[in-house]
């Protein structure tokens, strides 16, 4: 589904990709729509449970970042759903708002932050760094560094648009502390 899109998927391709008979796989999925909505229901489990681990903030965004980055598919497919003009699955925009809508009503958070909007342009982030990171990393260790140099700037936007930094020590923290950070290069005089 994430190299051709749903509507590039058949049940019998899926059948010769997992080695299995034709006919045993029609007995699970009768059609491509069946098939392509259980992959998706599988699919926004398993992304809701990532999105809602519990933790600390800055741990948090670092897993879901690594997480994305491990599976680019993830990005592909949700890009061919834009592009089809589909609507990402309602079971999968609706936690993930309200998670944005909590984080929006956390006593850490400007008053004036709009959660929709947030949604949308973490949304945007989670779509297109996974992409990127594959395509401009080098090998696997440079992929890794990219995407901790990339979380510490998202934390940093986060820190000083959405949160405010003094409830958020933890935040704070974890973008001082990053090892991986590229210094700014200096000015001229």
């Amino acid at each position: 589904m994430a190299e051709r899109g749903p509507e590039g998927l058949t049940v019998s391709a899926v059948a010769r990709a997992a080695e299995i008979n034709r006919t045993t796989a029609y007995q699970h999925f009768r059609t491509r729509d069946e098939l392509v909505a259980a992959v998706t229901a599988d699919l926004v489990r398993e992304v809701a449970t990532v999105i809602g681990r519990p933790g600390a903030l800055a741990d948090r965004i670092d897993h879901v970042a690594a997480y994305f980055v491990d599976h680019p598919e993830i990005a592909r497919l949700a890009l061919h759903l834009l592009l089809t003009e589909n609507p990402f699955p309602r079971e999968a925009w609706g936690p993930y708002l309200e998670e944005m809508r909590a984080l929006a009503a956390s006593g850490g958070a400007h008053p004036d932050v709009d959660p929709e909007m947030l949604a949308h342009v973490l949304m945007s982030v989670a779509l297109l760094w996974p992409l990127h990171a594959r395509i401009a990393g080098d090998d696997e260790a440079a992929t890794r560094a990219a995407t901790r140099r990339f979380t510490r700037e998202l934390k940093r936007l986060l820190l000083y648009g959405l949160f405010r930094p003094e409830a958020c020590p933890d935040l704070v923290a974890s973008v001082e502390r990053n090892p991986d950070a590229t210094p700014p290069p200096r000015r001229s005089s």
